[in-house]
């Protein structure tokens, strides 16, 4: 909020000396800001799960975990996206039939 408060006083004593007026533009960029920030602020948790359940996130591009996670390829790509998209996360079977 400070930065809109700041970038709009900022623009309001650059046009001090012209014959443009600005006064309510600078409280009205508060106002806008503080309303966007109220509207989102108590926004209620939208997943509830149990500890242990699995859930699925997709998102608009990869996420690079690898600074935080040591984490290394087991399988395949192509059978980590055929898991991914049928959403089979069961771990695959060790048990041999004869």
């Amino acid at each position: 909020l400070s930065i809109v408060g700041d970038a709009t006083s900022y623009a309001n004593s650059q046009l001090q000396d012209s014959d443009v007026e600005a006064d309510n533009t600078t409280s009205a960029g508060k106002q806008a800001a503080t309303i966007a920030v109220e509207q989102s602020i108590n926004i209620p948790p939208t997943l509830l799960k149990h500890q242990g359940e699995l859930v699925s996130i997709f998102v608009a591009r990869d996420l690079d975990f690898s600074s935080v996670y040591r984490l290394r390829v087991s399988e395949p790509r192509n059978r980590i996206y055929d898991r991914a998209v049928l959403g089979d996360f069961a771990p695959a079977s060790t048990l041999v039939t004869k």
